[in-house]
C-alpha cells in the first residue's frame, strides 16, 4: 500500500492461541482486524478461527457495513458458544489517500495513535463485545491517521502483563518504542513483544500477545 507500511506479532501463551489478526485490501481501501478470543489454548483457537473466517467472508461482501458485520459475528459466536465464550476486537478501513479510518471497537484495549510529537491519542470502545449479548448495539467511530502518525493496536496480553509483583505493564512505553523505531514498523512489533516478555519475566504463559503496528510515512 504506497506511503503505508505495516507489521504484525503474535505470542501465544500455549500451543494454540485465541488471538487472530489480519489485513486485506478491498477496492483499494485497507481492512484489518485483531481480535482476541475469551480463555487460553484449543476452545480459544477455534473460536477465533472460526470468527477470523466469518471476517475473511465479511470483506468480500462489498455492501455489508461494519455494524452488520459485527451482527453477523455475534450471531455466529452466540451460536457455537451459547454465550460460553466472548471476543472483544478492533476492526477498521482505511482510505488510503486521506488516511481516514472507520473502527468499530467492540470490549478491545483502545489502539493508539501516536504522531510524531509523541502524544498518543486512544480510540475507545464504541461497542460491546461480541458473544456476549444476544442484540447488542454495535456504534463505528472514524479518526484520521495524517502523515508520521503510527496505529498501535494490541490485544490485552499486553495491557494486562504483570510482573512478579503484580504491576501491569505501562503503555506510555509504547511511544517511547514509536520514537525509537520511527519508521521500522516489523521492528517495533518485535519491540514491544520483547518488552512485554521481559517485564513478564519467568513467566510466559499468562496471556496471548499480539501487536499490529500501521505507519502513514512522513
Amino acid at each position: 500500500l504506497p506511503g503505508y507500511t505495516m507489521a504484525a506479532r503474535t505470542l501465544p501463551a500455549r500451543a494454540v492461541g485465541g488471538d487472530f489478526y489480519d489485513a486485506t485490501l478491498v477496492e483499494g481501501r485497507l481492512a484489518f482486524v485483531l481480535g482476541d478470543v475469551s480463555g487460553k489454548g484449543m476452545a480459544a483457537g477455534l473460536i477465533a478461527s472460526s470468527v477470523q473466517a466469518r471476517w475473511q467472508a465479511a470483506m468480500g461482501q462489498r455492501d455489508l457495513t461494519a455494524v452488520e458485520m459485527m451482527t453477523a459475528l455475534n450471531r455466529d459466536i452466540l451460536a457455537s458458544t451459547e454465550g460460553s465464550r466472548y471476543a472483544t476486537l478492533v476492526h477498521a478501513l482505511l482510505e488510503p489517500a486521506s488516511g481516514a479510518i472507520r473502527y468499530v471497537n467492540a470490549g478491545h484495549p483502545a489502539p493508539l495513535v501516536i504522531g510524531p510529537a509523541g502524544a498518543p491519542i486512544g480510540l475507545d470502545v464504541t461497542s460491546p463485545a461480541v458473544g456476549l449479548l444476544d442484540a447488542p448495539a454495535f456504534a463505528d467511530a472514524a479518526c484520521v491517521l495524517a502523515p508520521g502518525d503510527t496505529l498501535v493496536v494490541v490485544s490485552d496480553g499486553v495491557t494486562e502483563a504483570r510482573d512478579a509483583a503484580g504491576i501491569d505493564w505501562d503503555l506510555a512505553h509504547i511511544p517511547t518504542l514509536v520514537a525509537r523505531h520511527a519508521g521500522d514498523c516489523e521492528a517495533l512489533a518485535a519491540a514491544i513483544v520483547a518488552a512485554v516478555c521481559e517485564h513478564r519475566g519467568h513467566d510466559q504463559t499468562q496471556d496471548d500477545v499480539t501487536v499490529f503496528v500501521l505507519r502513514r510515512s512522513a
